[in-house]
């Protein structure tokens, strides 16, 4: 029989023949001379989240306002919220009035509100903050998709600070769960009609829906989709290259679109599963090249802190080669290569490199991008964080790709690293480094 060919060339497909996905010319297409495409074919698949049926009647009622009123298209030269002057907080000191605001309905409004009031608190720092108001409100004002979503995780960290919240039996609210699906179907006409210029702003939509996702505390892999689809909108136009780095220079929202999708890509080839049609599962039994600086090695001459990951930002790389190493473990494991050694000697390179990271970091001081303008304390803190997640990398080396137990001495000594980063953040205070130890002290548990 056959094995199917998920992604295979537009030549392949076309005649239903299995396909090598040999980049950038199959075998098949290479043999016969004729050219050879892969085509992305975009199609929306995120699940559309169950509404009780106990609660339809409110969900109905929602979906009858929604369509009565839909959501205004606004110029964003129209808006009142203009540029800022260099150390001037947009959220910290709000305009009096907005008035495209007026045009939206007051229960969208007071989520609006509660966005911008309560929920981007939820940042690693006042500059971050800054950008998602200052950039994502706007556009949310003209894109259906991002103001449903944006809306939804509003409302969903409000639900979280109510008292009726429980951990234990967390449930989407069904007006909630209502403009997640609005959002969807917005998502995938917007994709349909995918633009160049629109690119940026359906990655913020997508990546609103992957946090609502991921702050529903629901086990199941609806987010992961949403990373998949960034990952294949990132990837559209790049004949079979890696999405790159954005300066800020280029855009802020650019910036922020960029950096959300390097750090969150970085950390999902992290879990088991990883991601689909990733680097990971690309790699085939090889490890190299061993070399330090360059397009192939670990380390980027150009690299700085990146205030929204918490991290050195060419720790990406690290994290997605312990990727595709610890799914060469696994494939050791089924009697398949490559060989202990193969991953010895990547484990060990892999060790090297976060330690010299590590050194480079401490010596030289974090390099801190031209535009983060730092408060007291805020150095101290950053640092910290990036402590946190070096240790966070050297935890899975030594676990999923050298196969150490828990118990470990190498693993234990990490392990009360990131405690001890942890607790050298504290007190924690509003818009700090705080909100990003998750990923660490998930690992360190």
């Amino acid at each position: 029989m056959t094995i199917r060919s998920h992604h295979g060339c537009a030549r392949c497909k076309s005649r239903r023949q299995k396909c090598d996905e040999t980049k950038p010319s199959c075998g098949r297409c290479l043999s016969n001379g004729a050219q050879c495409e892969y085509k992305i074919v975009l199609k929306w698949n995120g699940r559309t989240p169950r509404v009780p049926s106990g609660s339809r009647n409110a969900s109905n009622r929602f979906r009858s306002r929604s369509k009565s009123k839909t959501p205004p298209t606004i110029a964003r030269n129209e808006l009142v919220i203009q540029a800022v002057e260099p150390g001037f907080s947009l959220c910290e000191h709000p305009q009096r009035s907005l008035q495209p605001l007026e045009l939206v309905p007051a229960s969208s409004r007071q989520l609006l509100h509660h966005f911008t009031e309560k929920a981007s608190m939820i940042s690693s720092h006042p500059h971050i903050r800054d950008l998602i108001c200052s950039q994502i409100i706007p556009y949310a004002l003209q894109t259906p998709s991002l103001l449903y979503a944006t809306m939804a995780l509003s409302a969903i960290n409000r639900h979280s600070l109510s008292d009726s919240y429980s951990t234990e039996k967390f449930a989407l609210q069904p007006e909630t769960a209502e403009l997640i699906a609005l959002s969807v179907r917005h998502l995938r006409q917007e994709v349909n009609e995918l633009k160049g210029e629109a690119r940026s702003t359906i990655i913020h939509t997508i990546r609103m829906l992957c946090t609502c996702e991921i702050f529903s505390g629901k086990a199941d892999s609806s987010w992961r989709v949403h990373v998949e689809g960034a990952k294949a909108i990132m990837e559209l136009g790049l004949q079979g290259g890696r999405p790159q780095e954005v300066q800020y220079a280029s855009g802020p929202d650019k910036w922020l679109a960029s950096r959300w999708f390097l750090s969150i890509e970085a950390l999902t080839s992290l879990t088991e599963r990883g991601l689909r049609n990733s680097e990971a599962e690309q790699s085939t039994a090889r490890f190299g090249p061993k070399t330090a600086f360059g397009e192939d090695g670990l380390f980027d001459p150009d690299f700085y802190y990146d205030v929204y990951g918490g991290y050195s930002s060419d720790l990406n790389r690290v994290f997605r080669r312990i990727g595709s190493a610890a799914l060469e473990r696994r494939r050791l494991q089924d009697n398949m290569l490559p060989s202990e050694s193969a991953l010895g000697e990547e484990a060990t390179f892999l060790e090297q490199s976060i330690h010299f990271m590590r050194k480079r970091d401490q010596d030289n001081g974090l390099r801190i991008p031209p535009e983060l303008r730092l408060r007291d304390g805020d150095l101290h803190q950053l640092a910290a964080c990036n402590e946190a997640y070096m240790f966070t990398a050297l935890i899975h080396v030594h676990r999923r790709v050298r196969g150490l137990p828990h118990h470990a001495e190498q693993v234990q000594s990490c392990v009360k690293a990131i405690i001890a980063a942890a607790m050298s953040i504290l007190p924690v205070r509003e818009l700090s480094p705080w909100v990003l130890l998750t990923t660490p002290l998930f690992t360190a548990g």
